[in-house]
């Protein structure tokens, strides 16, 4: 029924499941007592049979300087005849004598699995399947519903649960979440550090939650889905900005240093001198990401788009929001 249900979904593709066909199995149940009046154990009979079937080495062949191990093991038609198999004889360890193996053990045929899975000690069965328009993380929201459903309707002991991808980009968000404030904190103190001030970190904080706007232009634009590669897109999207206005900053303090200088003509200075740099980056970054856009790569269509918008989106606000925070934090106002 899993199967149907990720069949249903569009775009899904090479859908498998681990669970094989039963087998006939070859049952050698030893009765104690009567392996003990005729002489032999369980060992004696484990041993016999892996002669039989997997063979012994009676010699060695050597060639030069290889050896080669000589087996002597039954021939295939007799290994693959049952009546063969009840009459193998059964050597003690104590005496020379031989007895059948059926005379000491219950023979029988039963059928049963092939493999049984266990993860976490508990049978399991695995159904695989990709798609080939969407991520493991897109596929979830559509076939959740009718898991549900099916849940319902289990018997006790059973249960269904998501495996994989989506296990896992859920265990890397949640690391993720958990070292976000420790990597927040060590980039504010590099910037108190590097600036020498506390407004100046404040600009750039303020500046990099604006980049969601385009972040969620991007996403809606292109019909793309949030996931984990997207969480990592942003992340990489934040780190640029704050590099853009590093720049930006850096550039405005050393045009208000100047002697002479007028603080506000400074800013404007300082975002017309930076413009070209910064566009030429957005530009370069946005070209290289083309391909996997117009590719609509499955894994990175939706982190690509997200990264594109964001970037486009953050450069005009860099250029704009920044110089404006700048100077009102800074009191800046043009000369009357």
């Amino acid at each position: 029924v899993v199967e149907d249900i990720i069949r249903r979904v569009p775009g899904a593709v090479d859908i498998r499941q681990d669970w094989e066909n039963r087998v006939s199995r070859f049952v050698v149940d030893v009765d104690q007592n009567r392996a003990r009046r005729a002489g032999v154990s369980s060992d004696d009979v484990a041993t016999a049979m892996t002669a039989y079937f997997s063979g012994r080495q009676i010699s060695e062949f050597r060639e030069g300087d290889d050896i080669f191990p000589i087996v002597a093991r039954a021939a295939a038609g007799e290994r693959y005849d049952l009546d063969r198999v009840r009459t193998l004889s059964v050597y003690g360890g104590d005496t020379p004598d031989a007895v059948p193996l059926l005379q000491v053990a219950d023979l029988r045929l039963e059928n049963d699995f092939a493999r049984i899975e266990r993860e976490n000690m508990m049978r399991t069965v695995t159904i695989e399947g990709r798609n080939t328009t969407m991520t493991a993380e897109d596929m979830v929201p559509l076939i959740e519903p009718e898991l549900a459903a099916l849940r319902e309707t289990l018997p006790p002991g059973h249960s269904i649960e998501f495996d994989g991808v989506v296990t896992q980009s859920a265990q890397g968000r949640a690391a993720l979440a958990a070292s976000i404030p420790l990597c927040i904190g060590l980039i504010l103190i590099l910037l108190v550090a590097q600036f020498n001030s506390l407004l100046r970190p404040a600009i750039i904080v303020l500046s990099v939650p604006m980049v969601l706007i385009g972040v969620a232009v991007g996403l809606y634009a292109m019909l793309a889905n949030f996931g984990f590669m997207v969480i990592l897109g942003i992340y990489a999207l934040a780190g640029i900005v704050v590099n853009n206005a590093i720049v930006l900053i850096d550039r405005i303090d050393i045009e208000r240093r100047e002697p002479g200088a007028d603080p506000y003509e400074a800013i404007v200075s300082a975002s017309v001198r930076r413009l070209r740099p910064i566009v030429m980056a957005t530009a370069t970054t946005v070209l290289g990401l083309l391909p996997l856009i117009l590719s609509q790569d499955a894994l990175f269509y939706g982190m690509a788009s997200a990264i594109a918008f964001g970037l486009l989106v953050g450069t005009v606000l860099t250029l704009g929001v920044v110089p404006v925070l700048y100077s009102l934090f800074f009191r800046i106002r043009p000369a009357a």
